[in-house]
């Protein structure tokens, strides 16, 4: 595998302009090579695929040179022309590259044009926008970049670097230097982008400005959560305030105040926002669309894990591991399930429509994983 790698490396090199597909199909087979448990397979493995990122991805194969250091390997490399130690490697890819990926790096891997796009366009550092849950932002087959000075969207699906990015818009970064959210609105017509004291919003095909909507209001710190779904968002100050925004026109519709709370944790799903207490005095359940509070008080310890599902259920996950769900649309306690995970130290791992996930926090054991519909059914 590697040596079919290898030639397709070449194969990708040859021609004037560098021949895509070849490239990835390289890529692939390096990554094949290394689930082969025999010597050094690993270690060769992780060596191609940094020889072959160090043209298009610079970041990326000063990462997998990282990764290859530590394995702490005496095997030789010889691949795409390179020969030599996997010291020497490492070496190489240090000099030829910048600041190590972000972790979520796999997250692209539904991106056609070279990903070193998305990191050197330009010299000037650049990232994927994200939403308020931290997931790369798309809408269809599009990704919104977010650099110092400019926002950026690309057709992930353009196997030609030169049309891949779709348009460029200038949008100055707040002083305060923090990672901008991203939001597409339920026809995915509209973009909004917003920092801590303002939300942009853009029209998707083109990067033509809409509006600009302040949120001067929440005073200098601005926001510190935010939580959105289709044309609905839900921001936090840190006076214990939350307030519901129209994506279309940026309207502030509701406000709900809470004395001495502070809301640090939002999430919104099926049309409800579960807004939960850094204090954990007091968590709100509230009609993410008109602010109607259906359920308030506490509904956990402190140290516990309280979770909205995407169909909607509240859950709660307390320190001795009994797990609480309720429908977050139902009054507060009404039809309430509890199961037992047994005395394990647990941490919510994922919520799914109608399931939850968890996993012991040391890492350690069997991931379990519960039905709402069935708590006693074995999953």
């Amino acid at each position: 595998m590697l040596a079919a790698a290898d030639a397709a490396m070449r194969a990708s090199a040859s021609a004037s302009a560098p021949d895509l597909a070849q490239a990835m199909r390289a890529a692939r087979l390096a990554a094949a090579a290394g689930t082969v448990p025999r010597g050094d397979a690993s270690a060769r493995s992780l060596a191609a695929r940094t020889l072959i990122d160090l043209g298009p991805r610079p970041r990326a194969a000063r990462v997998a040179a990282q990764r290859l250091a530590t394995l702490k390997t005496d095997a030789s490399v010889a691949f795409g022309g390179f020969s030599g130690s996997a010291a020497d490697l490492a070496s190489l890819a240090a000099t030829n590259g910048g600041a190590s990926l972000p972790p979520s790096d796999a997250e692209f891997g539904f991106v056609s044009v070279p990903l070193g796009l998305l990191y050197e366009r330009g010299g000037a550092p650049i990232e994927a926008l994200r939403d308020c849950r931290g997931q790369v932002l798309r809408c269809g087959d599009l990704l919104f970049l977010s650099g110092e000075e400019d926002l950026a969207c690309l057709d992930t699906q353009s196997r030609d670097p030169e049309s891949a990015q779709l348009w460029r818009v200038e949008t100055p970064r707040p002083v305060d230097r923090l990672p901008r959210i991203g939001q597409i609105s339920a026809d995915g017509k509209r973009l909004a982008v917003y920092d801590r004291n303002a939300m942009r919003l853009l029209d998707t095909a083109s990067g033509r400005l809409l509006g600009v909507h302040s949120f001067d209001w929440l005073g200098a710190r601005g926001w510190i959560a935010a939580a959105g779904e289709d044309d609905w968002l839900a921001i936090a100050g840190a006076n214990g305030t939350i307030a519901g925004i129209r994506l279309s026109d940026g309207a502030r519709l509701w406000e709900v105040g809470v004395r001495d709370a502070f809301f640090d944790k939002l999430a919104a799903s099926a049309g409800i926002l579960l807004a939960s207490d850094k204090r954990r005095t007091t968590d709100l359940l509230l009609d993410l669309r008109s602010g109607r509070v259906l359920g308030d008080g506490p509904m956990s310890e402190k140290g516990s894990e309280t979770a909205l599902s995407p169909d909607g259920w509240a859950l709660v996950l307390d320190t001795n591991g009994t797990v609480s769900v309720h429908d977050a649309w139902a009054p507060r306690g009404a039809g309430a399930r509890t199961a037992s995970l047994g005395g394990q130290d647990w941490r919510l791992l994922g919520l799914g429509p109608g399931f939850a996930a968890f996993v012991a926090r040391d890492g350690s054991g069997p991931v379990r994983v519960l039905d709402f519909s069935d708590f006693d059914r074995a999953v």
